[in-house]
């Protein structure tokens, strides 16, 4: 999966929860890119696929910022 920027995502997400791993952040905090993981406008659906993704970075030893966010709270 390749990371993908806020305007990617919200061009291609418009009104959808969204996973995101492996954020990205500019020299003030804001969040800039990630990998979208999973998306839906089902808020359910995200968050059991996010079950699986913690379960699967822990089995792994991986340590990955996840947000779970609806598109239209993401900043600008």
């Amino acid at each position: 999966m390749n990371s993908v920027t806020v305007q990617e995502i919200r061009s291609d997400f418009p009104n959808e929860w969204l996973l995101i791993t492996d954020l990205e952040h500019d020299q003030f905090g804001n969040f800039k890119s990630g990998i979208v993981v999973s998306h839906s406008t089902n808020q359910e659906e995200v968050y059991r696929k996010l079950f699986f993704v913690e379960l699967e970075a822990w089995d792994n030893g991986l340590k990955r910022s996840l947000l779970v966010q609806q598109m239209q709270a993401l900043p600008v």
